[in-house]
């Protein structure tokens, strides 16, 4: 089992998380980010694996973890129709940035805990995580709580906008 697109040969595996209020209520946040540890674990060839971690509500938060820095470091990105993304420190070799990482994992609970914000851009979030591994391939994770409802992609809730899901009303 290979990186699919990797030009490079190293394997880049790329997280999604998001921490919408939806994630925290639901206590999924914490299962997204032990899925996530799990996955390290068995991640193949991890001496070699490149890493990183997005997350996302409203806004989407890019994280330096880079083993020459003494913690992560988070990039916030408000505005999401312009695909900007910060130009260093998303992907970092695993080997090397493992502490900073552990920590990542630990802290992001207690970072979004006052969190109020119910919106989810998974949409432009996986837009620019196509744009870090473009050049290098590599696979993308997503954990999403709810239905995307900001920016590019947003779907509506039919039942929150009244509509009936009765067999009659889902053919029309």
């Amino acid at each position: 089992q290979g990186t699919l697109g990797s030009s490079t040969g190293t394997p880049v595996h790329l997280f999604l998380i998001d921490v919408s209020a939806n994630s925290l209520q639901t206590s999924l946040l914490p299962s997204f980010l032990s899925a996530v540890k799990s996955s390290l674990l068995s991640i193949p060839d991890a001496n070699r694996a490149r890493f990183g971690l997005m997350s996302y509500n409203s806004s989407l938060h890019f994280y330096n973890i880079a083993s020459t820095r003494k913690q992560p470091h988070m990039m916030v990105v408000t505005e999401l129709e312009d695909g900007f993304l910060p130009d260093t420190g998303l992907l970092a070799e695993l080997k090397d940035s493992q502490e900073n990482l552990n920590f990542l994992l630990d802290n992001l609970p207690q970072m979004f805990a006052s969190n109020k914000d119910s919106q989810s851009a998974l949409g432009p979030a996986l837009r620019s995580a196509l744009e870090v591994i473009r050049s290098t391939g590599g696979k993308i994770m997503i954990f999403q709580s709810s239905l995307p409802s900001i920016g590019t992609g947003r779907l509506h809730n039919r039942q929150q906008e009244g509509a009936s899901l009765t067999r009659p009303n889902l053919l029309q």
